[in-house]
């Protein structure tokens, strides 16, 4: 049997598994059969052998979303199923859940894949476009604005602590290393503005639980979308406070190039 999305995600998860599959039914009009999902009740046959059911499932889905978190690192079968989905479907989604050690992502065969950092509302609605585009998603703006609602309520008690953790350093030629996570919306046109999936290291007059930002004007750096791993250099930062966001810092890059 073929299925829109595979789900490849840690049983120690279970939360987060249940409000993403909650999203996928009432945010995107995808049903129960059209996923495949071990945790999910009747997915696998009785009998049925474990290993050669992942694997068939895995060629004829049409999109692999792998739940990336720290308990997935530590989980041998998570890894297999990496692994076989890099190597057996071309059509994967990695779903990145604050915090997790992203240089453990950066080690994968999928790091070059472009990912989405699970880390704000706006996140969950760059996921439905995603599907939307594929063909996969489809639903009404007030279900989709309803359903983003809902599971993020409960994803956002699931991470439970400040995600901006991984400190962002120069190397030795100078340049920060970095993946961007969300596009920031509402954002004059003639810039461009994403999170950045840490810290950078030094500022003195960091407030608390801020995020940074890598603030651009549109069209000065080409081919850069969510989930691109960059190198960058920087020599102006402002921190501002925004009604949905916090404290925000904006980190003006002066060069940006993609490196995955």
């Amino acid at each position: 049997m073929s299925y829109k999305v595979f789900f490849s995600h840690s049983s120690e998860d279970k939360q987060i598994v249940k409000a993403l599959l909650s999203f996928f039914k009432l945010g995107m009009d995808i049903s129960k059969r059209d996923i495949y999902c071990t945790s999910t009740e009747g997915t696998i046959t009785y009998g049925e052998p474990f290993s050669l059911n992942i694997r068939d499932t895995l060629m004829g889905s049409q999109n692999v979303v792998l739940l990336i978190t720290q308990n997935y690192f530590r989980s041998p079968f998570c890894m297999s199923e990496l692994g076989a989905a890099w190597a057996l479907n071309s059509n994967i989604t990695p779903i990145i859940v604050p915090p997790v050690n992203i240089d453990l992502f950066n080690r994968t065969p999928i790091a070059a894949l472009q990912s989405l950092m699970l880390d704000n509302k706006a996140s969950l609605s760059s996921l439905y476009d995603h599907f939307n585009k594929l063909g996969i998603a489809q639903n009404s703006h007030n279900e989709i604005a309803n359903a983003i609602e809902q599971t993020w309520g409960i994803i956002d008690k699931e991470i439970g602590i400040n995600p901006y953790i991984q400190p962002i350093c120069l190397d030795g030629d100078g340049f920060y290393r970095a993946r961007l996570g969300t596009k920031r919306q509402g954002v004059p046109s003639q810039f461009l503005c994403y999170k950045l999936d840490g810290l950078i290291e030094g500022i003195d007059d960091m407030k608390e639980n801020e995020s940074h930002w890598a603030f651009f004007k549109a069209g000065k750096f080409s081919g850069v979308n969510e989930g691109d791993r960059i190198k960058f250099k920087s020599e102006k930062n402002e921190s501002r406070h925004y009604k949905d966001i916090g404290w925000a810092r904006n980190i003006y890059l002066t060069s940006l190039e993609v490196i995955g």
